[in-house]
């Protein structure tokens, strides 16, 4: 099973440790409670190799356009 790395960035560039995340819906669904909460300017997730797969900047999400599928 694929592992991924959510971090939450507060507006003063500090972050918190590294969550582990275990599939894409577990990706979308950390990264829109955090990033949507006003308290984090950015969340990130990353993969295995420290790639940034998916991140929400000042509410705006990005992902790749094939994980749309997967995130519903």
């Amino acid at each position: 099973m694929k592992k991924y790395y959510g971090y939450c960035f507060s507006k003063d560039g500090s972050y918190n440790p590294p969550v582990t995340l275990n599939s894409p819906k577990e990706v979308y669904k950390y990264l829109s409670i955090h990033g949507h909460t006003g308290k984090f300017n950015r969340v990130i997730a990353t993969d295995t190799e420290d790639c940034i797969i998916a991140e929400i900047i000042d509410g705006k999400f990005t992902y790749p356009p094939q994980w749309a599928e997967r995130f519903n």
